[in-house]
């Protein structure tokens, strides 16, 4: 999460700002924005660059109090471009499953270098690792393979991009719906009527020995608010576990500490919020049955969230 956000209370209302370097985004409404920027003004150079519409290699469309969308277009066709696939046929999914090759021997990576000069494999990694949320797994997987890689691993990242060529016009969309019952996220102040909670959905899962060469387990979890995710996760566990319930164990409490996150800053925020709703699979219910049925002890889970 960006750790350069500041807020500020300007005439009971809220108003945020992130800090990237020299790029200053504010957020709020306009009355407030230019009391900010006043008072900014008087300390600093400022230059006003209006309403944000490019931030980062993102492209941001605001409707104001309807929706907001952030796609990456133009960085994505730059990236089709500079690979030369930029004329390449799309695929529907960028990763097939179960298609992932084992370390291959560094006396053959600069012949693999060589044998493909218009794709750096090491280079995609990096403009990879910046693309929307749907190639974060794949470039999870690609980048276990940069000190050792073999001809059959440059096929990884140019079904990447082959996916990438019909998905540049994909993006994040946070819409306000019309639908009378559903909470909308609100600040709430001490003058005001309070607002209803808004309300926070955490999902988490575990691939039991996903990883073939050493056998961990992957955790997946994402968090929403209001149904807006916001916040997302698919990495290694930083330990082995031998069955499912201890890797969804560890699922859990991974999910856990960014829930905790999550209320902590609302808390901070003034944010009212309902108690979380967590959501994962059956192995989920295995493992408090489990628990309840006396199959794993209280030791058992003790000594797991010791290692962990």
């Amino acid at each position: 999460m960006d750790v350069g956000v500041y807020v500020r209370t300007v005439r009971a209302n809220k108003v945020f700002m992130t800090v990237d370097v020299d790029d200053l985004l504010i957020v709020g409404t306009k009355t407030d924005i230019e009391h900010v920027l006043i008072e900014l003004k008087s300390e600093f150079k400022v230059k006003d660059l209006d309403t944000v519409e490019h931030l980062l290699g993102m492209e941001i469309a605001y409707v104001p109090g309807r929706m907001l969308t952030i796609s990456q277009k133009s960085y994505c066709e730059n990236v089709l471009k500079r690979f030369k696939m930029d004329k390449c046929k799309p695929v529907p999914t960028p990763q097939v499953k179960g298609i992932l090759p084992r370390s291959g021997d560094s006396a053959v990576e600069q012949v693999c270098v060589s044998a493909d000069p218009d794709l750096n494999y090491r280079q995609f990694v990096v403009f990879g690792a910046v693309l929307t949320p749907r190639y974060c797994k794949r470039c999870k997987n690609i980048g276990k393979y940069l000190s050792c890689f073999t001809h059959e691993h440059l096929i990884l990242p140019k079904g990447m991009l082959r996916y990438l060529r019909g998905t540049t016009d994909y993006g994040l969309v946070w819409a306000r719906s019309d639908k009378p019952d559903l909470r909308v996220a609100a600040f709430v102040d001490a003058w005001r009527v309070p607002k209803e909670d808004v309300h926070l959905v955490a999902h988490a899962d575990a691939d039991l020995g996903n990883e073939k060469q050493n056998r961990r387990s992957v955790t997946g979890f994402v968090l929403q608010l209001e149904g807006c995710t916001f916040a997302y996760s698919s990495r290694k566990q930083r330990i082995k576990t031998d069955d499912t319930c201890s890797s969804e164990f560890v699922a859990a409490t991974e999910c856990s500490t960014m829930i905790l996150w999550t209320h902590n800053i609302c808390k901070e925020l003034g944010v009212r919020r309902k108690e979380t709703v967590f959501s994962g699979t059956g192995d989920d219910q295995v493992c408090k049955l489990a628990v309840k049925c006396g199959l794993i002890t209280v030791a058992d889970v003790a000594a797991l969230t010791a290692e962990f």
